[in-house]
């Protein structure tokens, strides 16, 4: 295994490493708060894809118009 494999493999145990205390914290959270943050994720994920739709709107109306 070379010097970037060795690399690479830390770097996936500290990411599981720090899933792990991720979840943890989590389970101490009261579950008021939980659900608030799952539900700003959920938001954003939606933020996200909206601008995602809206990008690929845009580059269709460029691609029209070039057409035209």
């Amino acid at each position: 295994m070379d010097f970037y494999g060795i690399l690479k493999k830390l770097e996936m145990i500290k990411i599981r490493e720090l899933e792990s205390y991720l979840e943890e914290l989590d389970e101490m959270l009261p579950d008021d708060e939980r659900n608030f943050l799952k539900s700003l994720e959920k938001r954003r994920a939606t933020e996200h894809e909206l601008q995602i739709m809206t990008k690929k709107n845009q580059s269709m109306s460029l691609f029209d118009e070039l057409i035209a």
